[in-house]
């Protein structure tokens, strides 16, 4: 009797339980379901389509040894293995003059954001090239003077116009090529093609670490230094300290007034940089570029001598700038 009293009771908490149960059960509903989902918020900073910017800096550059080719009237021979180095203002006063800001090694940029990420921009590379007092290797012929003959890899001196006492090496022949700067200098013009990506964007979204990959190409106008067999080159015919860069009195081979800058060759270049930007405007930007120049043509002398080189370049800079919005 007992048994059959518990197991009645057990069929009547059942039978109230789940009818509770169950209409517990239906009521529930995800929680996803009751929680309304938040709009995303799009990104307002580095919404870089539409804006341009500008920038200048200084630079340092190494070059790879080259091969120059001298071509004259009554010579053409090639001194091998040339080393060259850049020629960097000492001066700090000349950096911070406005008067003299383009003394220097500079770099000067324009730029426009085509997309969020990717840009097109026009710019100046004012680097410097200078042979350095050393023995090369000489292969070629010279017609005329006391260096008339044929040369094959014959070791003579060059640049040791400014550096006489550098090189104590003796017995080889001086004065072929004494000296030869592209320092006013070895100009490369270049559009380029870059990929902008962010690193880091503050949380006011007012400044912002950033990355760029770009790609270049371009001409290279020189205004060229040399001395070749004696002769000097027709835009540094007097070379007194007062008159370093000083024309020379009448018209030139092209029949006007000599001005030194000539379209010489190409130069293409890939770069990386960081910016580091403030305030959605100011940024300072760190750049690393290497390169190829090819100078089919450069003037050498003012009797219608002409060299050719081609060489690589690594170029390191620091820049300022500014940017702004375009259009929208």
């Amino acid at each position: 009797m007992k048994l059959f009293f518990a197991f009645f009771s057990l069929l009547f908490l059942l039978h109230g339980f789940f009818p509770l149960y169950s209409q517990v059960d239906s009521s529930i509903v995800p929680i996803e379901e009751n929680i309304e989902k938040a709009p995303k918020e799009k990104p307002t900073y580095n919404r870089k389509k539409g804006t341009a910017y500008f920038y200048w800096g200084y630079n340092r550059s190494a070059f790879t040894n080259s091969n120059i080719r001298f071509k004259g009237s009554d010579y053409d021979f090639t001194i091998k293995n040339v080393k060259g180095s850049d020629a960097p203002t000492k001066e700090f006063g000349t950096y911070v003059n406005p008067s003299s800001f383009s003394v220097p090694q500079y770099d000067w940029r324009i730029g426009y954001f085509i997309t969020d990420k990717y840009s097109v921009s026009f710019g100046h590379a004012h680097m410097k090239y200078e042979i350095e007092d050393q023995v090369v290797k000489m292969t070629g012929t010279i017609s005329n003077g006391e260096f008339a003959g044929e040369y094959n890899d014959t070791p003579i001196r060059v640049g040791e116009e400014d550096n006489v006492s550098t090189n104590t090496q003796n017995g080889y022949p001086t004065g072929i090529v004494s000296k030869l700067e592209h320092c006013d200098g070895l100009n490369n013009f270049t559009f380029e093609f870059a990929r902008r990506d962010n690193l880091w964007v503050s949380r006011n979204g007012k400044h912002c670490l950033s990355f760029e990959l770009s790609v270049g190409v371009g001409a290279s106008v020189t205004d060229t230094e040399s001395e070749v067999l004696g002769v000097s080159d027709p835009n540094h015919g007097d070379q007194s300290e007062a008159n370093e860069h000083a024309h020379e009195g009448g018209a030139d081979e092209h029949g006007g007034s000599w001005n030194g800058f000539h379209l010489a060759g190409y130069t293409t270049s890939l770069s990386t940089s960081i910016q580091l930007e403030f305030f959605n405007h100011f940024f300072i930007q760190t750049r690393l570029k290497g390169g190829y120049v090819n100078l089919t043509n450069f003037i050498t002398t003012h009797d219608g001598g002409r060299g050719s080189q081609q060489l690589g370049f690594v170029e390191g800079f620091i820049a300022v700038g500014y940017t702004f919005q375009l259009f929208k």
